[in-house]
């Protein structure tokens, strides 16, 4: 096919004359610029009546284009990602375990945690997901554990190479499912267990023998981040586990690993959610943290601190880390090693492995912890109080399963603070506060105030069902019926409300699970209603 493209006049010049220069021709003025900006390129200067030196010309452009000059390495650390050929790094997504999944309860009784709907058109894996993608870590595989048939649907649309997002070249999303083999007899007991199992299977393919690092990332967090500052980071550092970290307020540091600094970046030791005394242990003096965030190329600590020279910070992980997969692999080998947080990374520390952290600088939280997270952070989104943007630049959207639904319609509703997804049906209806999933249907006269509805699958009239189940006053339509009061509440998806129905939580119930009918669970004061549950005319909770 090259010869097909080439010039039928004169000898094509190939061979030895291919890596030494044509002594017949001028020396070419060539303008080289920094690793970060485009090459520029001259043609080579031919006399007259010469035939062109093809080979010559595509030798000098895939130098110049196709191989850039890279910065060299800092003494004695590994070549960046930079330097490294694409696939040098993979991903490990956690696809949620029967644990995590529990935290969102009842959200997560037909799912599993990374599959939950979220923020009108996503799931909460997208974000992992797309962070990756965006960060050029296209090799990602995806771990799934418990109630994954939701998760693993979601994953072929929205992640297949044909139809969904474009990862380029050789990238794939592939799906792990917990399994028994000759080698594994028993299901998975936990994270690590669960990599260890993985890996089992990704060291006998040939084709992950380039592989130098592995991240291992959570899938119920929302963040923007960029993994190849991270791996830069961490082969720079000549890390054999980088720890993504954040400063954390001890009302809240119970409830994550923290970390303790051994001067700079470096870690001197890790207890996942620690009890009170060892939280005092873990403190850490205010020049301790200034050396890390300087060494982290931050000019000044990220929050505000008392002039008290004896004030303490506290460091927490975000639940993201780097291996070395040499490292790892190391680790896993003892059996007894179940958990990443609890286990795998204070035996690294007591091995003496070298451990760093990473200070991720922009807005992190973790969603899946509880529903109370999980509501605040929609609140959040709605009021427009979190530092988080779903409308991101071009160069790094959020994905998502593609839709073909048409905008969302409205006769004359009054909203205020208001997340609104694709191919919803709004009436004359008043909301405040509120997100909205896709083919959300509100009737006239409703009046909704602080509620997450994570709206419909299909619409009633793409999916008939008067045969199976008539529509009655004790199994209303998809959507949410006429002069209808919902205040402080989460909708799963396919909910069916009637008509003057009123879900405000009258009894000011904190926490109940069983008790209310149709399903309804209460956490932490925040009225919970299942997947597909149908709430007949009337109905005052």
């Amino acid at each position: 096919m090259l010869g097909s493209r080439l010039p039928s006049t004169g000898p094509l010049q190939i061979g030895a004359k291919l890596y030494r220069r044509p002594t017949t021709t001028r020396p070419c003025n060539r303008v080289y610029s920094s690793p970060s900006s485009k090459s520029k390129i001259e043609a080579w200067p031919m006399q007259e009546n010469d035939p062109p030196n093809i080979a010559w010309s595509m030798l000098d452009f895939y130098q110049q284009v196709y191989r850039p000059p890279s910065p060299l390495p800092k003494e004695g650390s590994r070549p960046t990602i930079k330097q490294l050929p694409r696939g040098s790094a993979c991903a490990v997504v956690l696809g949620g375990a029967m644990a995590d999944s529990r935290r969102l309860y009842p959200l997560t009784q037909n799912r599993t945690l990374p599959a939950v709907p979220f923020a009108s058109n996503y799931r909460l894996i997208d974000i992992v997901l797309s962070n990756l993608v965006n960060s050029n870590v296209r090799q990602i595989f995806v771990l799934t554990q418990y109630n994954s048939k939701s998760l693993n649907s979601y994953l072929q649309k929205a992640y297949d190479l044909g139809v969904g997002v474009h990862l380029g070249g050789e990238g794939y999303v592939e799906v792990v499912a917990a399994a028994q083999g000759p080698e594994e007899k028993r299901f998975a007991e936990g994270s690590v267990d669960v990599v260890r199992q993985w890996m089992n299977q990704f060291n006998s393919n040939s084709k992950n023998k380039w592989v130098e690092d592995i991240i291992v990332l959570p899938s119920d967090q929302v963040y923007q981040a960029d993994f190849t500052q991270m791996l830069d980071f961490h082969r720079n550092s000549g890390a054999d586990i980088t720890i993504v970290c954040k400063s954390v307020e001890e009302r809240n540091a119970q409830l994550q690993g923290i970390v303790k600094m051994g001067g700079g970046a470096r870690i001197q030791s890790f207890v996942e959610k620690p009890d009170a005394e060892q939280l005092s242990r873990m403190t850490m003096s205010m020049a301790e943290i200034e050396d890390f965030y300087r060494e982290s190329n931050i000019d000044e600590v990220p929050f505000e601190v008392d002039a008290d020279p004896n004030a303490r910070a506290l460091l927490g992980s975000c639940g993201m880390y780097i291996f070395r997969k040499d490292a790892l692999q190391e680790l896993i080998e003892d059996a007894g090693i179940k958990d990443i947080g609890k286990h795998l990374i204070p035996t690294a520390v007591n091995k003496g492995l070298q451990l760093f952290a990473f200070n991720h600088p922009g807005f992190w939280t973790d969603i899946g912890g509880s529903v109370q997270s999980f509501y605040d952070f929609h609140m959040g989104l709605a009021r427009d109080e979190v530092p988080f943007r779903l409308q991101q630049p071009l160069d790094t959207p959020f994905f998502h399963s593609p839709t073909c639904l048409s905008p969302t319609g409205t006769s004359s509703a009054r909203m205020c603070n208001v997340v609104v997804g694709s191919g919803c049906e709004l009436g004359s209806c008043t909301l405040r506060d509120s997100v909205l999933g896709q083919r959300t249907i509100i009737a006239d006269g409703c009046y909704i105030e602080g509620a997450v509805i994570m709206g419909s699958s299909f619409y009633e009239r793409e999916r008939p069902m008067a045969r199976v189940c008539p529509i009655s006053p004790s199994y209303p339509p998809m959507g949410i019926g006429s002069d209808t009061i919902i205040r402080r509440a989460i909708l799963d998806k396919n909910v069916r409300v009637g008509k003057n129905v009123q879900l405000v939580n009258k009894d000011g119930l904190q926490n109940s699970v069983g008790e209310l009918p149709f399903g309804i669970c209460v956490k932490d004061g925040i009225m919970v209603v299942p997947k597909n549950a149908a709430i007949p005319d009337g109905t005052v909770l």
